[in-house]
């Protein structure tokens, strides 16, 4: 009887995935300037007279940028809703959060540096 309730529990988790997405986007101004960036440069990195293997690195750098400032948002909004105080830990735990997207857009960048480079 279980497997007859996994396309329910699965429906219900893709409507989570986009409240998530939803509250992402209306919410977070890094994660809106990241969703515009990739609807400019997908479009670019399509048309580019790129090999496939370079496009596809840089397609997913961009899609690993967008995964990490999500679970950077999850981070920052469970440590503000612990505690809005200022704390340490604290500071230390949503700065670690931000190098992570950080160290994204950077490789990002060098993948497309790398991608444009064999043109």
């Amino acid at each position: 009887m279980k497997f007859f309730k996994e396309p329910f529990r699965i429906w219900r988790a893709l409507g989570y995935s986009l409240d998530g997405l939803k509250a992402a986007i209306k919410s977070e101004a890094a994660f809106q300037t990241e969703v515009l960036g990739i609807i400019v440069l997908l479009p670019l990195i399509l048309w580019l007279p790129v090999d496939t293997v370079r496009k596809v690195f840089v397609i997913q750098s961009m899609v690993l940028v967008l995964v990490v400032e999500l679970i950077n948002v999850a981070i920052e909004s469970g440590v503000n809703y612990i505690s809005e105080e200022r704390h340490p830990m604290a500071k230390k735990i949503k700065d670690v959060a931000s190098a992570s997207v950080f160290i994204c857009l950077l490789n990002s960048l060098g993948l497309w540096i790398w991608a444009l480079s064999g043109l």
